[in-house]
Parts: structure tokens; sequence; C-alpha cells
């Protein structure tokens, strides 16, 4: 990336054109007037014809006054909006571990292997030559509660999808492989899809098989914090960490 200094004369504040040169109008200017096919290329001449607004020195003095005002305000807001975020986040786990460590009269326990059954996911290659489908990556889990089908990945897999390898409405998944032991035991929760969708081979599938048990229960559980502090202290490896079925 090369760059161009701007040298200022006394008649504008530095600051000024800076806060103009960031505007909106500018940057459209910018766009529309960069050359070349590859790497773009927004050349001297073309700045140096730009045209720019030139208040008398106190007006500037006063606008940029304004702007360095609003500015620090809208970064306060935004730490503020994380703190609380970061808060209510901490509260609802709290709420979360607690629902499930202090269980209510007529719990039981069973293992999750005697309700549900457990699958890996495909494993594929750019090379693959096959059925089109979506895929649930790791990169899909974040903090999300349900599958965001809206922003996953098509990708190419050897010959066509199997049935057992369709995700169904109410699967979990689980990231099993992942270079941070942090991300593993990670779930996210599938919900009516509309192209057929599977996952990827740093996962596994949960199915629920009992009629009588909620998957979106299971889900929470899964993501509380002591559940959690259990899988990823059960994840074995070196550099990779994985969580087995």
């Amino acid at each position: 990336m090369s760059l161009t200094l701007i040298k200022t004369k006394t008649e504008i504040l530095n600051s000024f054109l800076k806060y103009y040169l960031n505007s909106y109008s500018v940057k459209i200017l910018a766009k529309n007037s960069i050359s070349g096919s590859g790497v773009g290329n927004l050349n001297v001449g073309t700045v140096r014809n730009f045209l720019v607004p030139l208040p008398p020195l106190p007006e500037q003095k006063r606008i940029v006054a304004i702007l360095d005002e609003a500015f620090e305000g809208i970064d306060r807001a935004i730490a503020n909006t994380e703190k609380n975020l970061a808060n209510s986040r901490e509260l609802f786990e709290s709420y979360l571990n607690g629902i499930f460590t202090h269980k209510g009269e007529g719990w039981t326990e069973k293992k999750l292997g005697d309700i549900a059954t457990f699958r890996n996911g495909l494993n594929f290659t750019k090379s693959s030559k096959g059925e089109s489908i979506k895929i649930v990556g790791v990169k899909d889990f974040q903090n999300y509660f349900w599958i965001q089908e809206y922003q996953l990945d098509s990708v190419t897999i050897d010959a066509e999808l199997k049935e057992i390898d369709i995700l169904r409405k109410g699967d979990i998944l689980t990231v099993r492989s992942n270079g941070n032991k942090e991300l593993i035991g990670r779930c996210v929760l599938a919900g009516d899809l509309s192209r057929k969708t599977s996952h990827s081979g740093f996962t596994i599938r949960i199915r629920i098989e009992s009629e009588n048990i909620y998957p979106q229960f299971i889900v929470y559980s899964l993501k509380s914090r002591h559940i959690r502090k259990q899988l990823i202290e059960s994840g074995g490896g070196i550099s990779i960490s994985s969580l087995n079925q």
C-alpha cells in the first residue's frame, strides 16, 4: 500500500481536513476516482484537484470541537454498551449455571449417550467432485443458539450426501476439534433448514432419540458453565484439541 502525504497550509486546520477527508462524500469521490484494473490507485494529481470547503479559521475550530465532542461521546457509548453487554452475559451465564447445578425436585440424571446418537461430520477438499450442499463449520458456532442458515458456506462433497448425514430440526452440533481449546464443546441447534445441510469433520452431531426430551433444554445444559468446563478439560491433543464421542 502506498501513502500520499498531504501538507496543509496555514488557512486550514489539519484536524478539520482530516474530518473532511473522512466524510462520506469524499470517500465516494475517491472511490470513483480510483484507476487500475488490479490494485486500485488514487494518484496525487486527482487528490490535488479535490475541492475542499474553507470556512474561516474560527469556524473550522468550532466545527472540529463539535466533532471531537461527538466522537468522544460515541466512544463512551460504545464502551458502555460493551460493558453492559458483558455484564448481561455474565448475569445470564450465572443464572444458567445455577439452574443446572441446583437441580429441582423430580430431576434425574442420564448419560447423554443413553438418550442420543452421535455422528462425526464430513471431510471434503477443494478437489471433491459431487453434490453441492450447505455446511456448518466451526466458524458458524460463535455464541449462537441456532444455526444461522443465511451465513453458511456452500461446499462440494465427494459423491452424494447420505441421508444419515443430513441435518434435521432438533439436531445439536458441537465443536469436536480446534487449535483453541476454549472453543471445543461449543454447541448450536438446528432449526428448519431450507436446503440440504450437513456439518464439517471438525464437529459432532448429537441427535436426541427420546420424544420426552426437549433439544433446546439440552443445548442450554451444554452451554452452562460447569458442562462447558467439563467439555474443555476433556479435550485431548497437543496442538489440536479434540473432543471424542
